[in-house]
C-alpha cells in the first residue's frame, strides 16, 4: 500500500523554526543540577513568537564561563539592575513574565536537529522597527 503524504521540510517535520532573533515571554524558571555534571543550572522555559509558535527549554550552566549568558538575560528583558545586584535568582518561577529577544539558532549536534538560544540580544525600538518580526498573534 502506498504510503501518501504532503512534502515537508525537514524544518516542518522537526517543529524547527528559522534561525532568527525572536521576541520572547518567561512562561518557567527553576534550577536543577545537570545530569551529567551535577553542576546547578537554570532551566527557563520561553515562549517564542516565531512563525510557528514554540516552547523552548533553555539550560544555562551556574560557573563563571556561562555568566555573560546571564548578563545577556538580564539586559534583553531590561532587568540589569538584577544582575548588577549580585543576586540572581532563577527558583520558583521568578522570572516568569520576563520578554526580550532570543538569537535562536539550529543546533545539529546529536540525534536529530534542535532550536535552542545561542544568545540574548537587547533591540532598542528604532532597531525593532526594522526587523521583519513574524506577526503570530501571540499576546504580547
Amino acid at each position: 500500500m502506498p504510503y501518501n503524504y504532503t512534502p515537508r521540510s525537514e524544518h516542518d517535520v522537526l517543529g524547527l523554526i528559522s534561525e532568527n532573533t525572536y521576541r520572547f515571554k518567561i512562561v518557567g524558571s527553576t534550577e536543577k543540577p545537570s545530569q551529567k555534571s551535577g553542576i546547578l543550572m537554570l532551566v527557563i522555559n520561553l515562549q517564542i513568537q516565531s512563525e510557528s509558535p514554540l516552547l523552548l527549554e533553555e539550560y544555562i550552566s551556574y560557573q563563571p564561563k556561562m555568566d555573560w549568558k546571564i548578563k545577556h538575560l538580564c539586559d534583553s528583558c531590561g532587568k540589569s539592575d538584577i544582575w548588577e545586584s549580585g543576586k540572581f535568582d532563577g527558583t520558583n518561577n521568578n522570572l516568569l513574565g520576563w520578554e526580550g529577544y532570543a538569537v535562536v539558532k539550529v543546533d545539529k549536534k546529536g540525534d536529530r536537529p534542535k532550536n535552542r538560544v545561542a544568545d540574548f540580544a537587547v533591540i532598542t525600538e528604532e532597531v525593532e522597527a526594522q526587523i521583519n518580526f513574524p506577526d503570530d498573534k501571540l499576546p504580547f
